[in-house]
């Protein structure tokens, strides 16, 4: 019972970190803007690139790495299996503009802990990406 307590009482204080990588900075800003002084989800930094974040994820490791579907070229999938592999704590979201059965194929394929829509309310974000946590 006392350790249920503990992972319950964790789960309440413990923010949420994410990193977000997309092309667009615009993106990334009003996205970091929006959850600025959320008590739950924290956007730590934000890149334009794969390359970027996973060096910097290397010594400052987020809870998760929100990605643009646009970025699943050959580097991007290699870089979310070294990832998954290396850092296997680290969840892993697709952000992509609308619902595209090519993108969520490869999002399954690569294990993927999330399919998101950009468009979406970013209320309605904030609640998917910490379903990924629980």
């Amino acid at each position: 019972m006392y350790q249920k307590l503990t992972v319950f009482l964790s789960k309440l204080t413990k923010m949420t970190s994410a990193f977000i990588v997309d092309e667009n900075a615009n993106f990334c800003k009003s996205l970091t803007l929006y959850f600025e002084d959320d008590e739950d989800l924290t956007i730590i930094n934000a890149f334009q690139d794969l390359e970027s974040a996973f060096q910097t994820l290397q010594t400052n490791q987020p809870d998760i790495v929100l990605i643009d579907g646009k970025l699943l070229d050959s580097v991007g999938k290699k870089i979310i299996e070294i990832i998954k592999i290396k850092y296997p704590v680290i969840k892993c979201i697709l952000l992509t503009s609308f619902l595209d059965n090519d993108n969520h194929t490869k999002a399954l394929q690569l294990g993927i802990s999330g399919y998101l829509i950009k468009g979406n309310d970013p209320e309605a974000l904030r609640s998917e990406i910490l379903k990924v946590m629980e």
